[in-house]
This record gives structure tokens, C-alpha cells and sequence, in this order.
């Protein structure tokens, strides 16, 4: 290969490098998720969801934040689902969290 084809792939590779690095540091991070919704709910960064009774109803926490409160009443449930619930129910993925409160809820 001669020098100036070689001169040619160098100068290319180092801007392509530099373009990518560019976009990489002005990026903005990525949002994370809206989980008001348990039907867009994903997991992120190991985060998970917590099922637990709030107000007498069935809520669903991301840390110590509410994300979605449910019009189930804990106290018309079985007495097992409202043992689970006072433990809380920690969840990990939008569909497991979407199946919980289908059979809680419903």
C-alpha cells in the first residue's frame, strides 16, 4: 500500500475516532423509564418494584416513591395475598410486575 493511500486511511480512522468520542461526551445520558405505567415499566440499572399496601390499597413503590396506586383494596383480599403485601412483593421485570397486579387487581 503506498504512503499517501495509507496517509489517507490514518487521517479517516482519526476523525471517525474523534467524531465518535465527540458524540459519546455530548450525548445526553439516557432517561429512564416512566414506571407509572406497569404495561412500559423495565427494569433498570437491577432496580426493582415493590407491591405493598399503601392507604388500604395496592401500590407499587421504586425506592420509597409511590409509581402507581391501584384501586384494590387490600382488605377485600385473600388473607395470603394480604400477607404477601404487608411483606411486600419485590419485582424485577415490567412483566412480572404486569402479572402480579393482574392477579391482584382483578
Amino acid at each position: 500500500m503506498d504512503t499517501h493511500l495509507k496517509r489517507i486511511l490514518a487521517v479517516t480512522a482519526a476523525i471517525l475516532a474523534l467524531y465518535l468520542l465527540l458524540i459519546s461526551t455530548i450525548a445526553p445520558p439516557a432517561k429512564a423509564p416512566d414506571v407509572g405505567d406497569p404495561g412500559t415499566a423495565q427494569e433498570a440499572d437491577g432496580g426493582a418494584w415493590l407491591i405493598r399496601e399503601d392507604g388500604g390499597e395496592v401500590a407499587v413503590f421504586r425506592g420509597s416513591e409511590p409509581v402507581l396506586h391501584t384501586d384494590t383494596r387490600v382488605a377485600d383480599l385473600p388473607k395470603a395475598d394480604r400477607v404477601r403485601l404487608t411483606q411486600g412483593i419485590t419485582v424485577y421485570s415490567d412483566k412480572e410486575l404486569k402479572r402480579i397486579l393482574e392477579d391482584l387487581c382483578s
